[in-house]
């Protein structure tokens, strides 16, 4: 065939079309990748709300099998918290307004450019499903206004939400982080799952958590016990369940109840006395807290004499009773008793991280009580046998000498650690059956050097359910589809062309023999 100026022209195009798609799509593509992408979490708990702010670097698609790489997320070194939970307000507005100055110090941490794509994922926990059973309208009432307060901020108010988290989703939620940042699951959609994973105990204000993998009990869980995860191209089948009105605030809550329902005398005022607190400190209970305790979902089936309206819980030290009516938490009524259902806790580690940490980290870093043995995450292990025996010389103190051995400590928190460390004993050893001597447990509040709680578990769930957080094409399907059609069509023009132009040379070389 002689090569015309026709048949360079036909190759030429149908060369030069192609690369020229193949810039146009690459720098469309580089255009519409953003470098990192960001988003803020509200942890909306029971006593306060924290702002944390997460980001991540896009990652690529494969788009001829339709797998996605989920980036990974770490944590911007950056926190802000109120001084109440958004379920603790006279209004929906004032809820909403307790949130607008961390609001504006997390889009102040963001870089100018990423502020409007940043959304606003605020997730309420067991403060609110309690408000939820108290009073539904209110509770809706309250997330209407937080939305409504995050449209009107300088972020991504149109992607931003406010959500109750079921508590099943809450504990869910924290075994992916704790496995996460623990390297128990890896990030890649093909990797190969460990041979175990660690558990997860979240002790928060109003509900605590306990959620493990053991695939050979699943089957034979109830319903709301199970909860099947697809992460990075693994599956995980674990038992969850959410306490709720079990969390410390709660339980205390309900102690208060108990001992009112207790009294010898009857109102309006009652003094009586309280075995967790110490001996020279006493907690006064306002008209305010009497009827909070006569109607709140968590105590309001503990009844007490109609004429008290208010009272004072005067401590005396008695670790031997302390004890005993924490335990009876356990059977007050309140349905299903903790540890109904589950299995028998797998042999295998535990990270116990939020309330739990902060009650034996005292016990250990600031008391120094023996049983102690330093973890390999910054946090301890110590078995129930010593969180008892700690327990136990905490609730034997005076007023007066915990405050001479801890005096930075607020009261507030100071003289309830005797009924914290007792009721950490009881959830592990009554609930959830681990053994008087089981060392399994690691009491956390990072690992690896990165928070533990359920906020980072939230968003890798999301992003592979949602093929990642930021994780978008680099064009659209559409466009790839429109793409190969387009250069398919000019490949076939050009190789028709010149398909015709070898005919009409063998044509014409026929002609001349």
């Amino acid at each position: 065939m002689k090569w015309t100026r026709g048949a360079f022209a036909a190759v030429a195009v149908t060369l030069l079309s192609v690369v020229a798609l193949a810039v146009v799509i690459g720098y469309s593509a580089m255009k519409k990748q953003p470098q990192y992408e960001y988003a803020v979490v509200v942890d909306a708990g029971s006593s306060h709300s924290e702002f944390l702010i997460y980001t991540w670097r896009p990652t690529r698609a494969n788009v001829s099998t339709e797998v996605y790489e989920v980036p990974r997320v770490n944590q911007v070194k950056f926190s802000c918290s109120t001084d109440k939970g958004i379920s603790m307000y006279d209004t929906p507005q004032d809820s909403a307004n307790s949130l607008a100055d961390c609001l504006r110090k997390a889009a102040a941490a963001l870089p100018e450019n990423a502020r409007p794509t940043t959304p606003i994922y605020l997730r309420s926990t067991a403060g609110m499903r309690v408000m939820h059973n108290n009073d539904p309208a209110k509770a809706q009432a309250i997330l209407d206004a937080c939305e409504q307060l995050f449209r009107n901020s300088t972020l991504d108010g149109a992607r931003s939400s406010a959500i109750i988290l079921p508590g099943s989703l809450e504990g869910g939620f924290g075994w992916i982080t704790t496995n996460y940042v623990a390297d128990q699951i890896l990030p890649t959609h093909k990797s190969k799952q460990h041979d175990t994973t660690a558990g997860a105990l979240d002790l928060g204000g109003a509900s605590t958590q306990i959620t493990f993998d053991d695939p050979s009990t699943y089957s034979k869980l109830s319903p709301e016990d199970q909860l099947h995860l697809h992460l990075f191209g693994n599956d995980y089948y674990l038992y969850t369940h959410s306490y709720l009105c079990y969390g410390m605030n709660a339980a205390r809550q309900r102690m208060h109840a108990t001992a009112l329902q207790q009294a010898t005398s009857k109102g309006p005022h009652v003094t009586v006395d309280y075995p967790c607190l110490p001996t020279g400190f006493a907690t006064n209970l306002t008209q305010d807290d009497i009827a909070f305790l006569r109607s709140d979902y968590c105590s309001n089936t503990i009844h007490f004499d109609d004429t008290i309206l208010t009272a004072t819980l005067q401590g005396t030290s008695d670790t031997t009773a302390c004890q005993q009516q924490t335990a009876l938490l356990l059977d007050d009524g309140l349905p299903p008793r903790m540890g109904t259902g589950q299995p028998a806790v797998p042999d295998q580690r535990f990270f116990a991280f939020s309330g739990y940490y902060y009650v034996i980290d005292f016990l250990c870093s600031t008391k120094g009580l023996p049983g102690c043995t330093a973890g390999e995450n910054s946090g301890w292990h110590m078995p129930p046998s010593a969180i008892v025996a700690a327990a136990d010389s905490v609730c034997a103190e005076t007023a007066q000498q915990l405050r001479r051995e801890s005096p930075t400590i607020p009261d507030k928190f100071l003289m309830d650690y005797c009924f914290q460390g007792h009721y950490v004993n009881t959830i592990l050893t009554h609930g959830y059956e681990f053994g008087q001597d089981s060392k399994q447990i690691e009491f956390v509040s990072e690992v690896n050097g990165r928070d533990v709680g359920w906020t980072l578990g939230f968003l890798l769930h999301d992003a592979t359910e949602e093929q990642g957080p930021g994780a978008t094409r680099l064009i659209p399907k559409a466009g790839i589809v429109a793409g190969v059609t387009v250069t398919v069509a000019l490949a076939c023009i050009g190789l028709a062309v010149l398909y015709r132009m070898f005919r009409r040379s063998r044509s014409d070389y026929s002609a001349l023999n």
